[in-house]
């Protein structure tokens, strides 16, 4: 996959004298275990807070021992298969090599020699297997990651329970491993295209290996020299400054996970600390707290969707490394594990500190995502509302989502997307997962949605926010390939709980436009009305849709395709409404969104008015009191609108009255 970006590093030999950081030569452990930090560690396991962890850790031994570890795999097949047979074998070897892994470390750490013993036992077997064959990684890169990763780590934490003849034979194992990383990533020139999402992994895996054995084996000094430029000037491929992460959350918290263990690593060798002098990650923990703050219950706009709450080490380790309060309260919301970077890093660890000064409403321009929240402070009085219109289009591990959004108020979701992600590339989710229908979107014609690929592209503009509102365009005219002259959503939200949004598409030829919802629940429908309901036990949202007026609704919960692989009581099916509207050359969509709590008051009465130059979305709630959004008619006229109260230049304004008519707050967009 290649992105329009193109990064050269092609420079100087004094540039790059500048950059280049020796790997030392020192004894082992080399990786992490540095002196100053074996020896704090050896002394907690001993006397202090890990005495007890580490207790448990050695008595694991036995149990691991029981095992018998898989057989080295066949090649790939070919065909529909293949995306199964390849989530099939990383499945079973991950967790065995992170075992083999981790019985290294509590050797490493307290000197048991059953788990080392154990550790040794995996790694032999391990890398018995041909480097050259089936799990090389330009054929299957799963297990070629998994045996470089954390047969690295283990052979240096075990490093004296080897004989000479074992040495030669598992560091061969391992640099023609790291080799051929290095290989795929000259042949693809990384540095040019960083868009490959494995081998953005695999650039920090090679890191730790060559931390281990560059002494030893002196070329691998270059190897490392350019996986650190890499990380200073081209990573990552999918995002920028702000901290944006064009793949979604879910992917975000594995790939930065793995990024800040390699790094940590790097900085602990040869003391460069390439998370603190870069922009991208200072800002980027944000981009995971604003998409999925405490206690929420999906993380949109990307692979794995419904996975949710695996990222807690991941804050703890940027907390620490950025000495960020704010994360380390984020940090605390979540459940705590024992990794060993949690052990590298707890006496680092800042108090903690609620955002209370940070904006509720965070734009990520890298990426085209605006989260928006209520608070951030708790879930249960929460009301968060997403959209995401991508400069990167669709590709790797994004969906063809352009303009869709979602939506979860006091704990609960509401507004979703759908699908289980089962494995890349199978039916369901390259058919339903990744679709604009399975999103709350907008498709045409019998639930076309948007291309595949970068030129499928979004854009988020007009974006304003303050404490009391919200105002941004979405454009996803690109997305849609020729299909459309025209493909805009707009989106007002005025306090916590109420949004208007107004979807305008144009073309040459007529097409029957299509508005998505999407819930876990069955969807109540009144047709007479144009209302649609979603309820959970602690929250709702009424769904008004205003304009256009004939609409058909149907509903159903069925996937097409359905999961059909890895389904299980994980995957159950959900809810997907589809209003579709008369074909027509302009269609426009004009929806109110009102959420409550379940046990609150009644939802207000929405209407919508127009003008020949704008048109509002009214709500009138029960004590008399009102909210309006208002937006200027396509294309924008020139000078002052009004309507409804309202005094508005540019694309939209927005104001709040009182019960008796009073207005009390007003605000609009400029142009």
């Amino acid at each position: 996959m290649k992105v329009a970006r193109i990064v050269c590093l092609c420079v100087s030999a004094a540039v790059l004298s500048l950059v280049a950081s020796p790997i030392p030569d020192r004894p082992h452990p080399r990786l992490f275990l540095v002196p100053e930090v074996l020896s704090t560690l050896k002394t907690r396991c001993a006397t202090g807070d890990l005495k007890d962890t580490f207790r448990r850790r050695r008595g694991a031994a036995r149990h691991y021992a029981a095992q018998s570890l898989m057989a080295e795999p066949g090649f790939l097949p070919k065909g529909p298969l293949r995306g199964k047979v390849f989530k099939d074998i990383f499945t079973e070897i991950r967790p065995q090599a992170a075992a083999m892994a981790d019985l290294a470390l509590t050797y490493a750490l307290v000197g048991d020699v059953a788990c080392g013993t154990e550790a040794r036992r995996r790694l032999l077997h391990f890398t018995s297997w041909d480097p050259n064959g089936s799990t090389c990684t330009t054929h299957n890169d799963e297990p070629a990651m998994s045996i470089l990763r954390r047969g690295a780590r283990a052979y240096d934490w075990t490093y004296d329970l080897y004989s000479p003849e074992e040495h030669v034979r598992i560091e061969s194992c391992l640099v023609t491993r790291a080799k051929a990383v290095y290989d795929v990533l000259q042949r693809r020139k990384f540095h040019v295209n960083p868009a490959d999402s494995h081998l953005g992994r695999q650039i920090g895996f090679l890191a730790e290996a060559c931390i281990v054995l560059a002494p030893e084996h002196p070329e691998m000094q270059a190897w490392y020299d350019y996986v650190e430029r890499i990380y200073r000037e081209v990573y990552p491929a999918w995002g920028g400054p702000d901290g944006g992460w064009n793949e979604g959350p879910h992917y975000w918290s594995y790939y930065m996970g793995f990024g800040l263990e390699s790094l940590t690593a790097m900085k602990l060798a040869t003391g460069v600390d390439l998370v603190r002098t870069k922009p991208f990650f200072a800002q980027t923990p944000y981009y995971f707290l604003y998409q999925c703050a405490p206690g929420c219950t999906i993380s949109p706009f990307g692979d794995g969707a419904q996975a949710v709450g695996f990222a807690s080490e991941t804050i703890r380790w940027f907390a620490a490394l950025l000495n960020d309060p704010v994360l380390s309260w984020f940090a605390q919301s979540q459940p705590r594990g024992r990794s060993l970077l949690d052990l590298c890093l707890d006496a680092q660890m800042p108090a903690p500190c609620p955002p209370v000064e940070l904006p509720t409403t965070r734009f990520f321009p890298s990426v085209g995502v605006v989260c928006s929240h209520a608070t951030l402070l708790s879930a249960s009085n929460d009301v968060s509302f997403a959209m995401r219109a991508s400069p990167y289009g669709s590709v790797s591990h994004g969906h063809q989502d352009m303009n869709c959004f979602t939506l979860e108020a006091y704990g609960e979701p509401l507004a979703i997307p759908t699908g289980h992600y089962n494995f890349y590339g199978s039916p369901h989710h390259a058919k339903w997962m990744r679709e604009t229908k399975a999103k709350c979107s907008i498709t045409y014609d019998g639930g076309q949605g948007q291309l595949r690929g970068p030129q499928a592209k979004g854009a988020i503009r007009n974006f304003t926010a303050d404490a009391d509102w919200v105002h941004f365009s979405g454009d996803a005219t690109a997305a849609y390939g020729k299909a459309f002259t025209n493909v805009c959503r707009d989106v007002v939200r005025i306090g916590a709980d109420f949004f208007a949004v107004r979807d305008r598409l144009a073309a040459v030829t007529p097409h029957a436009c299509e508005y998505w919802l999407h819930a876990v629940d069955r969807m109540q429908v009144d047709e007479g009305r144009g209302v649609v309901t979603i309820a959970r036990p602690k929250a709702e949202l009424a769904v008004s849709f205003l304009k256009p007026a004939a609409l058909t609704f149907t509903q159903t919960d069925a996937f097409d395709p359905p999961v059909a692989h890895f389904a299980s009581a994980r995957t159950p099916n959900q809810w997907h409404l589809c209003a579709a509207a008369p074909a027509s050359c302009v269609t426009t969509f004009v929806t109110a969104l009102c959420v409550r709590r379940t046990s609150g008051a009644a939802n207000p009465v929405v209407r919508l008015v127009e003008t020949p130059t704008a048109c509002a979305v009214e709500a009138v709630y029960p004590d008399g009191s009102r909210r309006v959004a208002a937006f200027a008619a396509e294309p924008a006229s020139a000078g002052v609108h009004e309507i409804l109260g309202v005094r508005f230049k540019g694309p939209a304004g927005m104001a709040v009255f009182a019960p008796d008519g009073e207005l009390l707050k007003q605000k609009e967009v400029g142009l």
